[in-house]
């Protein structure tokens, strides 16, 4: 049985003049700067990581931190057990080994 056709003037909020009115370019923005900020993160994050990579005692000595500070010792060994029996060769091999390069962006000299 087909429901019922709702009247034209069928509003399920009621209406409020204290209800504050979006406005989406104020939204868009704070979405735009919260992305922009959370790929600035991400990148910084990452070159920490490569400075870190390359000296294997100061990974050990975070992870030894995390479990000191967080109690997460068996699932840090659970995950380094994992992550060490990857296949490097096929890591290598499909370029997984490496983080991507950063974009470049054309610039266009104003004239």
């Amino acid at each position: 049985m087909p429901l019922p056709a709702l009247p034209n003037s069928f509003n399920p909020l009621p209406r409020s003049d204290h209800l504050r009115r979006v406005d989406l370019r104020e939204t868009h923005t704070r979405s735009l700067e919260k992305l922009r900020a959370t790929a600035a993160l991400r990148l910084r994050r990452q070159r920490q990581i490569q400075q870190l990579c390359r000296t294997p005692r100061l990974v050990l000595e975070l992870l030894n931190e995390l479990d000191r500070h967080h109690g997460l010792g068996d699932d840090l060994d659970r995950r380094l057990a994992k992550f060490a029996a990857v296949d490097l060769t096929l890591l290598r091999a499909l370029g997984a080994d490496r983080f991507p390069d950063r974009p470049l962006y054309l610039v266009e000299a104003c004239r």
